[in-house]
């Protein structure tokens, strides 16, 4: 007999992708980026990525700009990714909310932000 790996549950993962918004002819000066996230309802974050990616091809598809210039928005890179511990359309409905990013960083204490317990 052959052990069956269990499947793996799917719920959703809250994806960062950066784009880059890229105008016809220019090639200097800064540019002007997005970054996104999306949700999506996947196993693993690879497999979250491999959802996303045939949907970032139809959102770079360029259109023509008020200038008359062709812009399209074209996918970068993956910036970040967060596995929720929703599984179901239904958490979303709470009323609490449901969180669906959360990013660490560090700052330099200010005062009225401290917690002095007494």
């Amino acid at each position: 007999m052959t052990r069956k790996k269990p499947a793996a549950t799917k719920c959703f993962w809250s994806i960062k992708a950066r784009f880059a918004i890229q105008i016809e002819n220019v090639t200097g000066g800064l540019q002007t980026y997005e970054d996104r996230i999306l949700l999506v309802k996947a196993a693993d974050e690879e497999e979250a990525h491999r959802k996303l990616l045939p949907s970032f091809a139809s959102y770079a598809e360029p259109y023509l700009s008020s200038a008359g210039l062709l812009v399209r928005w074209q996918f970068e890179e993956f910036l970040d990714a967060y596995e929720t511990d929703v599984s179901s359309l239904d958490a979303f409905l709470r009323d609490e909310g449901v969180e669906v990013f959360s990013e660490l960083g560090t700052r330099k204490r200010k005062a009225g932000y401290e917690w002095r317990p007494e």
